[in-house]
C-alpha cells in the first residue's frame, strides 16, 4: 500500500509528526528537506561536502532539542533507518495506530454462560455409536 494511504490510518497528530520528521530526516540524508527549492543551497551544518553523516546527525539532534523535541543522536539515527526502510510510514509512531484493546465483559460473560449451558444440557447425551 502506498505510504500516503497508510498515513490516512494514523491519527492526524501522528501523521503531522511523521511529515515533520520527514523534513528533518531528509535534510540530514540529502542536505535539504524534500520540499526545498532545488536551487537552494543546503544550510551550512547539513552541507554534504563539508560534514560527515555523524556531524549532520549531531547537528540535527541539537537543533531538535533546541526547539523542545526529545531527540537524541540515537533517535535521529533510528528515524533515519526507519525512513530508509519504510519511507514516511516508518516515521509514524505505531503505538498510536494500534486499535485499543477492549474487552466486552458483559458479552464475554454471556458467551461463557451459553457454553456452560450447552455443555450441561448435553453431558448425559450419547455421543452415538457406529451402529
Amino acid at each position: 500500500m502506498p505510504p500516503f494511504a497508510l498515513l490516512d490510518t494514523a491519527p492526524a497528530r501522528e501523521a503531522e509528526k511523521a511529515v515533520a520528521w520527514e523534513r528533518h530526516v531528509t535534510e540530514v540524508e540529502f542536505g535539504k528537506p524534500l520540499d526545498a527549492d532545488p536551487s537552494a543551497l543546503p544550510r551550512l551544518e547539513y552541507d554534504l561536502a563539508r560534514h560527515t553523516m555523524e556531524e549532520r546527525v549531531a547537528a540535527k539532534a541539537a537543533e531538535l532539542q533546541a526547539i523542545g523535541w526529545q531527540a537524541s543522536l540515537g533517535t535521529v539515527q533510528r528515524m533515519r533507518r526507519r525512513y530508509r526502510r519504510q519511507g514516511l510510514w516508518g516515521l509514524v509512531d505505531r503505538r498510536a495506530t494500534r486499535p485499543p484493546h477492549r474487552r466486552d465483559e458483559p458479552m464475554a460473560g454471556r458467551v461463557v454462560s451459553a457454553i456452560m449451558e450447552i455443555l450441561t444440557a448435553t453431558t448425559n447425551e450419547s455421543t452415538g455409536t457406529r451402529g
